[in-house]
């Protein structure tokens, strides 16, 4: 059980990163709304609001698996703790 509890804190600290990493991509893109723009800047703008809706749920996916493989552990951390006691 403790290897488990270090492979699940490693990937706790390694999808940390990943989050930090995916929220610096979404901060790095120019916000503007399309609708106040014409032509070429219009067209950009709708890109970079795409890119930012795909980055969201990439950031959203990944903090939605880091939470069901900590509930995953939990509940067989507690079935563990259950058996010592028994």
């Amino acid at each position: 059980m403790i290897a488990g509890q270090k492979a699940m804190r490693a990937y706790a600290a390694e999808m940390d990163d990943y989050l930090k990493c995916v929220s610096a991509q979404i901060d790095a893109i120019p916000s503007a709304d399309p609708k106040t723009l014409k032509g070429d800047e219009k067209a950009q703008a709708e890109r970079n609001m795409k890119e930012k809706e795909q980055l969201v749920k990439k950031y959203d996916a990944a903090l939605d698996d880091e939470k069901a493989s900590a509930e995953a552990f939990n509940v067989q951390l507690r079935i563990w703790k259950a058996k010592q006691k028994g």
